[in-house]
């Protein structure tokens, strides 16, 4: 099997590639007009876009610029720790989505080409998740792991999984009543 990194026509690549790091810098403006950047998060959908049309390599390179072009646009996110850490969780996204459609699309399975969409996107918002959380601002799966056990780990990734690319898991020791 061989992954295509570059489709044919490059112009077209990069044109689209273009069209997608502008939609995820134009979509966080909009959303924040209307009051409803901080229930979605609108610059993941355009590098997950850009990941599964344009290739892996595509959406690593959107999901990496998006947020510090939309930091020197717009103000948001911060520049550190935000938009670092978003560059790394997005470019993660980019990479994933347009990794898994390649492999997917090119599989003998039917039932794998089928659903290569939807895998996709579960499995990149899940490695997304792995390499930062934004809402408690630190690696999420992997430092559960260590303090509370595997048993924490797969909640927390099926509770990721279930939340879709906004949810997050914060495990808190409750008081015994």
């Amino acid at each position: 099997m061989k992954i295509k990194f570059v489709k044919a026509n490059r112009a077209l690549n990069v044109s689209t590639s273009a069209m997608f790091l502008a939609l995820g810098v134009l979509f966080p403006l909009l959303f924040h007009a209307v009051g409803l950047g901080s229930q979605f998060s609108p610059m993941h959908l355009p590098v997950l876009l850009a990941g599964m049309i344009c290739g892996p390599l595509s959406g690593l390179i959107v999901g990496f610029l998006a947020p510090f072009i939309s930091s020197l646009v717009s103000g948001m996110p911060p520049v550190f720790p935000m938009a670092v850490a978003m560059a790394f969780e997005l470019a993660v996204y980019g990479f994933v989505a347009g990794l898994l459609m390649c492999v997917f699309s090119e599989s003998r399975n039917k039932t794998l080409k089928n659903l290569n969409i939807v895998l996709s996107l579960l499995v990149a918002m899940i490695a997304g998740r792995c390499v930062y959380d934004r809402n408690s601002r630190r690696p999420l799966y992997l430092r559960s792991v260590y303090r509370r056990g595997a048993s924490r780990l797969v909640a927390g990734l099926a509770l990721a999984a279930s939340c879709g690319a906004r949810g997050h898991v914060r495990f808190e020791k409750r008081a015994h009543t």
